[in-house]
């Protein structure tokens, strides 16, 4: 497990970095809908399928990770 612990640093770190931009660039947010698709499909819940990367699919993309190692 500790392995993966620099994984989901580098990933939180990003996400933080994200968040933190005012506004979401059309061709992110398209990719983001494409991982919510993706999420819901797989029976997370990311939320609305909006391009927007919240919590719930923050949330769903942790779980993901998890179970996917």
């Amino acid at each position: 497990m500790r392995g993966k612990s620099w994984v989901l640093a580098l990933f939180c770190a990003l996400v933080v970095l994200g968040l933190t931009v005012p506004t979401i660039p059309a061709q992110d947010a398209e990719l983001i809908e494409k991982v919510q698709s993706a999420l819901k499909e797989r029976g997370l819940n990311p939320g609305p399928i909006d391009g927007i990367m919240g919590p719930k699919t923050i949330k769903a993309l942790v779980k993901f990770q998890i179970q996917n190692d």
